[in-house]
């Protein structure tokens, strides 16, 4: 009796061990990333914690799955030459968040340039804006596509596009940053910005030397 009442406590302690494991685990990721050289981002290797700033080289494409959650550090930033695709579906969003405090700035953000190329569908980013002053960079003849997205608490403006880079804004919710969409510089175009929300601090979007089109 004693002994069978032992095995099944040692039985459960293992039992909780390995499911604490799995449930906590992360995967801790630095410098050059794509899916030839990490692989895609995937849910059962998620949450994904930045443990020094990434980027994707141009010529190469990091896909990031539905249901992901990125945790960034203190300070670094997501970099795009090449490709990021980071497309989730309704009820599969893919985080884009702090790994530690929760506050405006915490971490730089997503930065796109260098005629790179970001799609995000079904995202959420926060807590982004540390040096770039917006959430979204896109710079140097880039393309941002931004669909359906969750873009808030930044210090800064939630997408910013210059220098001849262009991009797509639709259906997404800004809130707790200054301005939605920064334009400034050298041609950079606004493609399409339609059915999105606004809960900030300055309602619009700011021009600035801005020499493009924009469709409401």
């Amino acid at each position: 009796m004693l002994q069978m009442r032992f095995s099944k406590i040692v039985f459960m302690v293992l039992f909780i061990t390995l499911f604490s494991i799995k449930v906590f685990a992360a995967t801790e990721i630095s410098g050059d990333v794509s899916d030839n050289t990490t692989g895609p981002w995937v849910p059962s290797k998620s949450p994904y914690v930045l443990t020094d700033s990434i980027k994707v080289l141009a010529g190469q494409t990091l896909t990031i799955q539905p249901g992901v959650e990125v945790r960034v550090n203190k300070g670094l930033i997501i970099q795009v030459s090449g490709s990021l695709i980071a497309r989730g579906v309704d009820g599969k969003n893919i985080t884009f968040t702090s790994n530690e405090d929760q506050v405006p700035g915490w971490w730089v953000g997503i930065s796109v340039s260098d005629k790179g190329y970001l799609a995000l569908e079904f995202c959420r980013i926060s807590y982004a804006g540390d040096g770039l002053g917006a959430a979204v960079h896109c710079a140097n003849e880039s393309t941002a596509d931004v669909t359906n997205c969750s873009i808030a608490n930044v210090n800064g403006s939630g997408v910013l596009i210059r220098d001849n880079s262009k991009a797509w804004i639709m259906d997404t919710v800004f809130k707790g940053l200054y301005f939605p969409v920064f334009i400034r510089n050298d041609g950079a175009t606004l493609e399409a910005l339609a059915g999105n929300m606004y809960e900030v601090r300055n309602y619009g979007i700011l021009f600035n030397f801005f020499s493009g089109k924009e469709r409401n």
